[in-house]
């Protein structure tokens, strides 16, 4: 394993940063994958509603659109538990 692996373009200036601008981009890298999480959750959430809605209108095979709202919830819910984490993760600024 060579010190640039996983950097991408192997970029050597990052490796030679004061340790506070690492950290500061440590601290934001966290800040935008909490933002992702809470997009994916929002988008299951979305799904969730749509499945919920077709079931009760009857439309298609009830018990898939059921399954399908465990399953959106679930990943919902995971994603929110990722965002806080991530939030935790990024500390104070």
């Amino acid at each position: 394993m060579t010190a640039t692996e996983g950097i991408p373009g192997g970029d050597t200036q990052v490796l030679t940063q004061p340790v506070q601008n690492t950290h500061a981009r440590m601290r934001q890298a966290h800040l935008v994958a909490a933002a992702r999480h809470r997009c994916e959750a929002k988008a299951h959430d979305q799904a969730v509603r749509t499945h919920r809605a077709a079931a009760a209108a009857g439309i298609g095979d009830v018990a898939t659109h059921r399954r399908a709202v465990r399953v959106y919830e679930a990943a919902r819910d995971e994603h929110l538990r990722a965002a806080a984490l991530a939030e935790r993760m990024a500390g104070d600024p």
